[in-house]
């Protein structure tokens, strides 16, 4: 300091540097002060945009009035399941007004907000600080009053409205803000709702088990013995014609036999044909004897097409479109084995399902592999024609690795591009045939019962013991496979006919050994299903689809001596209950099923169920936030049907037609299958 005096008079000579030096400090100090000052406003304002909705309208209009979002009032058990769940960027996703989840989430506990109305604050990545409250007054009778709201700054008003709803007015406040987004609700008009996938059904909220169920062996319907028939006659498709008021079904007649082995001056089936039976029932079928094509000099038989080259496979559906000609009113697709377009998938169009015409080649070989059955159908949801085939890709360690393809039409001449099938799960088996159709009961619906191809990499002494082994070491003569390969069905559905969502256990299989079964061509379904009377007198109807075996049994016709009957295919008739694929299902300990947000039209609710004896049903009417609406919950329900009248306190669903709600199945010993509001 002495020598700093000492040295003054050299430095400062004269006032105005003196003075020039102490305004420089004084501003200093005083830009400190003002950054000081800011840096407290800011962050007292930050914390005023992120209060409670009360403390919200006492703000001051500054440059960042808080928006409210959310707001209400709910009471809920003391010891209740935490219901406040926040994901991580801040967006709220299981509010306590019982707003449905957006994102997956972290829970919450109520017990970690203090009864103060404590401020949960979660600011997030695009700079919101979201500000949830509860005030608890706990009362004698064990429940907590909650009072709660989310806010956010003004200015982030415009981002939240994108990305987490639209500005309304809520009824409970004063505040107009906006309000946390729900489930879109499905509106389903009158349609059947199946519990096959998740369409209708809250996963999340459902406790139940889904099953999916086989169905049952009935008898023997056709057996195909004639000599333009044999042990490869498959792909059999059948469907209602209501003009002549028969169930109409078409197959190819041959025998592998024949085609490895032709005898000299006999016309030989190796030119497979495509024949055709009827039934007024479904139940009892016949060939009749249409009088078309000759066969060894007689036109006696039900051959419906034949050529010198002969067909791999060959689907004819009833076209329902409202516009489709009348002489193009069947149509067909089939792999077609002439030598210019071998293989290729060819279209055919006829009048009356009897006369065919060849209108050219679909797809060429390039795009898929036609040597299954190809499925075809019109679709009154898109107006669109819907094909479906099959093709090989290299996949999971095999260079061609059997998947569905699929591709769609306005007007079965011109189609897209194909493309490969996809599914719901990542769990992938080679399909062969693929049997995909509209339901019946829903054509909003497709349903499939493809082929699943398993091939074991060598041969093992589990192959001894299947009984039928003689028969498939006779196979394996011509191809490895043929001996190494087994089949059976799996189930699987779709709501836009490209993603489906499958069952990876079998839903059919080849059954108790038979001697020709258990081997590559069982469980190979026909495409169709009739509604036939139950096998129980007085029972509801049921669902009747069919199924083939005794394929190519007659590769060993020189060494067995047997009827030639034993050589043929046989087609056998299956039942399963209406809907009964897969139910959800739950035991003595119960479960539920609930549905997601939806609409109706109609008035009175039917359920397809069934309990045990102490088994019962509950229905109850929840609104879109899963509480529920005045006295809409049954009685006791009890027994098995597929069509059961329900009624709540003898009241219908009228009075809430138009509202959005969901529905709760509370089971116990029981099986929800489907419901419809009619």
């Amino acid at each position: 300091m002495q020598s700093y005096i000492q040295k003054k008079p050299s430095v400062l000579p004269d006032t105005h540097v003196r003075r020039a030096w102490l305004l420089c400090v004084a501003l200093l100090l005083c830009a400190v002060c003002v950054w000081g000052v800011l840096y407290v406003c800011d962050s007292f304002s930050s914390q005023k945009d992120s209060v409670t909705a009360g403390a919200a309208n006492k703000v001051d209009d500054t440059t960042s009035t808080p928006v409210v979002v959310a707001s209400g009032s709910q009471e809920t058990s003391m010891h209740a399941e935490p219901f406040l769940s926040v994901v991580q960027n801040g967006v709220i996703t299981d509010c306590l007004d019982g707003s449905p989840a957006l994102l997956s989430s972290p829970t919450v506990p109520t017990e970690n907000l203090s009864e103060d109305a404590t401020m949960l604050q979660m600011p997030d990545e695009h700079g919101l600080d979201f500000a949830l409250t509860q005030q608890t007054n706990t009362a004698a009778t064990g429940t907590n009053d909650v009072d709660y709201s989310l806010v956010v700054p003004a200015e982030k008003e415009d981002f939240v409205n994108q990305e987490i709803g639209s500005v309304a007015s809520d009824q409970s406040d004063s505040t107009n803000g906006v309000v946390l987004p729900t489930q879109t609700p499905v509106h389903i008009g009158d349609d059947l709702q199946v519990v096959w996938d998740d369409y209708l059904i809250d996963e999340d909220e459902t406790t139940a088990t889904l099953t999916l169920h086989q169905p049952t062996k009935r008898e023997c319907v056709l057996t195909f013995d004639d000599p333009w028939e044999g042990d490869a006659s498959d792909y059999h498709v059948l469907f209602w014609d209501d003009e002549m008021q028969l169930y109409r079904m078409y197959y190819l007649g041959w025998n592998f036999h024949d085609i490895l082995n032709p005898e000299p001056g006999v016309q030989s089936t190796a030119k497979i044909k495509v024949c055709y039976a009827e039934s007024e029932d479904g139940i009892t079928w016949v060939k009749p004897n249409l009088g078309i094509h000759s066969f060894n000099g007689s036109t006696q038989n039900n051959i419906v097409l034949m050529d010198q080259y002969g067909y791999d496979n060959f689907y004819v559906f009833k076209d329902t479109n409202p516009n489709c000609k009348p002489s193009e009113k069947y149509k067909a697709v089939a792999e077609y084995l002439g030598p210019s377009t071998y293989g290729s998938l060819h279209i055919y169009t006829s009048p009356d399902g009897y006369r065919w015409t060849d209108r050219g080649m679909c797809f060429a070989t390039n795009v898929g592999q036609f040597d299954s059955v190809n499925t075809c159908f019109y679709s009154s949801k898109d107006g669109l024609y819907h094909l479906y085939f099959r093709n090989k890709v290299a996949k999971n360690g095999f260079p061609d690795f059997r998947v569905i393809r699929t591709a769609t039409s306005p007007d079965f001449f011109a189609w897209s591009t194909p493309v490969d099938v996809q599914y719901t799960d990542d769990v992938a088996f080679q399909m062969y045939t693929n049997n995909v159709q509209p339901y019946y009961r829903n054509e909003n619906i497709y349903v499939a019962f493809p082929t699943r191809y398993v091939q074991r990499s060598e041969w093992t002494e589990n192959f001894d013991f299947l009984t039928g082994a003689a028969f498939r070491k006779a196979r394996m003569r011509y191809a490895t496979r043929y001996g190494l390969a087994i089949t059976d069905t799996l189930f699987m559905s779709s709501r836009d006919g490209v993603t489906f969502d499958k069952f990876n256990e079998a839903w059919c299989t080849p059954g108790p050994e038979n001697g020709i079964n258990w081997i590559y061509g069982d469980c190979y379904f026909a495409y169709g299903m009739i509604e036939t009377p139950s096998a129980t007198e007085g029972a509801d109807n049921e669902i009747s689809m069919y199924a083939f075996e005794g394929k190519w049994t007659d590769l060993l016709h020189d060494e067995l001596e047997e009827e030639s009957s034993y050589y043929s295919t046989r087609l056998y008739r299956y039942t399963i209950r209406i809907d009964g694929f897969a139910g959800y299902r739950a035991g003595w300990d119960g479960g539920s099923v609930v549905t997601k947000p939806f609409t109706f039209d109609g008035s009175e609710l039917k359920m397809n169920f069934k309990t045990s004896a102490a088994g019962h049903v509950y229905v109850t009417v929840l609104d879109e936030t899963g509480n529920p609406i005045g006295q809409y919950q049954t009685t006791e329900l009890f027994g098995d049907s597929t069509a059961r009248t329900v009624q709540f306190d003898g009241k219908d669903l009228s009075a809430l037609r138009g509202q959005t709600i969901r529905l709760r199945f509370d089971l116990c010993d029981a099986e929800l299958f489907s419901f419809s509001i009619r």
